[in-house]
């Protein structure tokens, strides 16, 4: 314990205080000279630094209270129960008698809590309320002394109101290790409410004491919470203390740092329901830590819902950073980082990875890397720099849908730069997934990213219009798809900027570049599609050319300002068709605007094939009249009523059109 006094004694000089003073705890009693509970009042009683510890002889003992401790009130006290100074808890405080209270209960600033296990209480193991500088180490919170899980009704450490506390450290001897109990409780390791500049390091969460396994079924690991509103009450405030005075407003849940960008700063989060939650909490930091993963960053530590999740009025917070050692690790979960709120603006995701170990070798389980649900104004996943690059590599073992990012009906322009999507670290494709950037009814602008091994580089469907500039694709098997109505921007739009002139890189190992299956136009110009052949980019860019009702693609001029060579030729179309009835059955007209085999199927009113009146039949352009007899195929006479003509033509060079018309058979 040498340093820690050696800190103590600084930590008087500093506060301008007299001589510190040492209580000795000899026994594990409720009460009584020599108790936990003497202790305290010693402290309290007499004002400046004072240290709390345990006598050996207390080693491996619960101290039963029978009644709540009293606050600690008096500042730069240290209670300290790592008796051999190993980094472990030496003694435990057990409240299952407690009718109610807090474990420890902090009103005083610069108290440092050392080396205790704080099980079984009926409220929170630890609750500060409007204290600042103080800090907690080497504690078990829900751990007994054996490491098996005896968790705290209403959680581990709770702050409420504080300035830069500390909670953990960044050796091995300051790491706390906490356990939430049941996922039914509703509890979290650490409740961070209202509160500036807390930093929370190098602890498990949900994370056995050895490391070597999780506990599982577990709550939250940190929550961050904003303002409490005058009159509401926090369920983690003592009812016998004034609680919140009326009309008192707490200040912002803000500038908090969950993690830090060394190895020894990394918390471990697993076997917990949530990660981190944050909601009315701006501007904090999560960075360098493994979610869903164990210590050593290889054996899965599984969370059950979501790694991170950003609830309502929760804007500027950074998940990750562009700074060395700043990004997290998310895996062993269903989803990543989900955002889910209107007013949870302006938030940055850059430098993580999504489905890969700690050092970024080997997938691990992640079926969805970022989900944004609602506040993607502001959003920015990557950015500018190396660092600020996320790696994603979406998997799911048991099957189904997979995505690195998904954004559904977000409003602004969530922009998603610079990362490297289903491409490992060191450049090789991850396993195959489903979608990279999947949109539905939002506005992305996708730019200078990697895409690799997808169903779908880049999806989108529903109102809007993405945008993919700069991007390069490869081992896709659409690199673009566009579906049900959405709009799709990948070419020069014609204004003075210029970062969306194209710049997109197909690769030939993609099956489609785009896939068009809307009826809108696609700007695609100033792309690179690895050759000039019209005819060749035609073949793996689906559009009007290929199905009628489909939009086309222009992809005129390709990147460089340069023309596809080879003559773009007439556009197949069919005009004119028209059904019209005759003795014998109906006869059909058309015009063909090019050569092409055609085919001309009846069918039902509910779409079914009746009759083949015309199969790959090869026709010269201009007017066309065919003759249907009225049989059906199996060669019965049809029942008279309405039925519909699908004509659909191909030409030599793959293009395609189609046309319907309604004829009525009455005899």
């Amino acid at each position: 314990m040498f340093a820690r006094h050696v800190a103590v004694a600084v930590a008087v000089l500093m506060a301008g205080a007299a001589t510190a003073d040492t209580y000795v705890v000899t026994n594990a009693d409720d009460s009584g000279t020599g108790s936990l509970r003497w202790a305290i009042n010693q402290a309290n009683g007499r004002p400046g630094a004072d240290t709390i510890t345990f006598d050996p002889a207390v080693a491996g003992l619960e101290i039963e209270l029978v009644t709540k401790l009293p606050a600690i009130r008096d500042s730069y006290t240290t209670i300290d129960g790592d008796i051999d100074d190993d980094g472990e808890p030496d003694v435990s405080l057990y409240g299952g008698e407690l009718p109610g209270g807090h474990g420890l209960q902090v009103e005083a600033n610069n108290v440092a809590i050392v080396g205790l296990s704080i099980i079984h209480m009926p409220w929170a193991a630890i609750w500060m309320w409007a204290v600042a500088d103080c800090r907690v180490e080497s504690c078990w919170i829900g751990i007994r002394l054996d490491a098996g899980s005896s968790s705290n009704t209403l959680g581990g450490i709770a702050l409420f109101n504080t300035d830069r506390i500390v909670i953990g450290g960044t050796t091995p001897a300051a790491r706390n290790v906490f356990s939430t109990g049941p996922v039914s409780k509703g509890t979290a390791c650490i409740d961070i409410l209202a509160c500036r500049n807390t930093t929370v390091e190098g602890s498990y969460l949900g994370i056995k004491p050895d490391g070597s396994a999780h506990f599982g079924a577990g709550g939250w690991g940190v929550r961050l919470f904003g303002p409490i509103s005058a009159g509401s009450r926090s369920r983690v405030i003592d009812p016998d203390d004034p609680g919140i005075p009326p009309g008192y407003r707490a200040g912002p849940c803000s500038d908090n740092v969950i993690g830090g960008t060394t190895p020894e700063a990394r918390n471990v989060f697993g076997g917990l329901k949530q990660g981190v939650y944050l909601q009315g909490a701006r501007n904090n930091t999560i960075a360098g830590n493994y979610f869903g993963l164990a210590p050593d960053g290889e054996t899965e530590a599984p969370i059950g819902q979501g790694c991170i999740m950003v609830g309502a009025s929760a804007p500027g917070n950074t998940i990750g950073g562009n700074r060395a050692g700043a990004g997290n690790v998310f895996a062993g979960a269903p989803l990543g980082i989900g955002l889910a709120s209107t007013r949870s603006t302006n938030n940055t995701i850059q430098g993580n990875t999504f489905g890969l170990n700690g050092t970024g070798t080997a997938q691990r389980r992640l079926r969805t890397g970022i989900l944004v649900a609602s506040g993607a104004e502001g959003l920015l996943i990557g950015g500018g720099s190396d660092r600020a690059r996320n790696f994603f590599a979406p998997n799911a073992p048991g099957g189904g849908v997979t995505m690195a990012v998904s954004l559904v009906g977000t409003a602004g322009t969530p922009v998603v730069r610079n990362n490297w999507i289903g491409v490992l670290p060191d450049g090789t494709d991850a396993a195959p997934y489903t979608y990279g950037v999947g949109s539905i009814s939002c506005s992305p602008r996708i730019t200078e990213n990697l895409i690799a091994n997808a169903w779908a580089g880049v999806g989108a469907a529903g109102t809007g219009t993405s945008e993919a500039f700069n991007n390069t694709f490869r081992n896709c098997s659409r690199a673009v798809l566009l579906d049900a109505g959405a709009h799709g921007a990948l070419g020069d739009l014609g204004d003075t900027a210029t970062f969306n002139d194209g710049g997109n890189v197909f690769d030939a190992s993609c099956t489609w570049w785009i896939r068009n299956q809307t009826p809108h136009d696609v700007k695609a110009e100033g792309n690179d599609f690895g050759t000039t052949s019209r005819a060749a980019i035609a073949d793996k860019v689906w559009d009007a050319d290929d199905r009628l009702g489909r939009g086309p693609v222009d992809f005129d001029p390709l990147i460089g300002g340069v023309s596809p060579t080879g003559a773009a030729g007439p556009t197949l179309a069919i005009a004119g068709a028209s059904a019209a009835p005759t003795a014998a059955g109906a006869e059909i007209v058309f015009t063909l605007s090019a050569a092409a085999s055609v085919d001309v199927t009846v069918l039902n009113v509910a779409g079914r094939p009746v009759a083949m009146v015309s199969r790959q039949r090869p026709l010269e352009a201009g007017l066309q009249r065919l003759v249907w007899n009225a049989l059906a195929d199996s060669g019965t006479r049809v029942p008279n009523g309405p039925y519909l003509v699908r004509i659909a033509a191909r030409d030599a060079d793959g293009r395609q059109a189609q046309a319907l018309c309604r004829v009525s058979i009455s005899r």
